[in-house]
């Protein structure tokens, strides 16, 4: 059985809480999508800040406004 997670190309998969964006427009993202489905992975606490995921690299990829 083949246990790997499918990473989700989607950009706006992450756009839901309980991620959010400041008033710049940079995204604090929480729990991740992307590599966790429907319930998402828990970020590192350092790297929510940052936009990224800790565990499988995607990346806001949005610009600031």
């Amino acid at each position: 059985m083949n246990k790997k997670k499918e990473i989700v190309e989607d950009k706006l998969v992450n756009e839901r809480p309980p991620n959010f964006r400041d008033r710049d427009g940079q995204l604090f993202l929480v729990r991740c999508f992307s590599c966790g489905g429907k319930g998402g992975v828990e970020n590192y606490a350092f790297s929510v800040a940052t936009g990224q995921c800790a565990w499988c690299g995607w990346k806001d990829s949005k610009e600031k406004k």
